[in-house]
């Protein structure tokens, strides 16, 4: 992968474009640390990006997260047992 890393004092837009196309990724620092990275965006870079921003999203996968702590867990084989579902295949032939 080829990388940059650039200071963000004096950056315009002009370079930091130059250099995004010439490069994988383009980190940008500050006070000699990284704090930004320009990369190439796909639809599901942008479908990441819309995700994060949706409270409503955020917070049902904080929900879940906190039941998966709190509530019990089961195995796939429990599952399988449990509803009554041939094990797999993985598993070897059945009986």
């Amino acid at each position: 992968m080829k990388t940059t890393t650039l200071p963000i004092e004096g950056l315009n837009l002009d370079k930091l474009l130059h250099e995004a196309g010439t490069q994988d990724v383009v980190f940008l620092r500050t006070n000699g640390e990284v704090r930004y990275a320009l990369m190439h965006a796909d639809e599901g870079d942008q479908e990441v990006c819309a995700l994060k921003s949706n409270p409503e999203f955020m917070a049902y996968l904080t929900d879940c997260h906190q039941r998966a702590e709190k509530e019990p867990r089961f195995s796939l084989e429990q599952l399988r047992e449990m509803y009554d579902l041939p094990p797999s295949a993985a598993s070897g032939p059945s009986a």
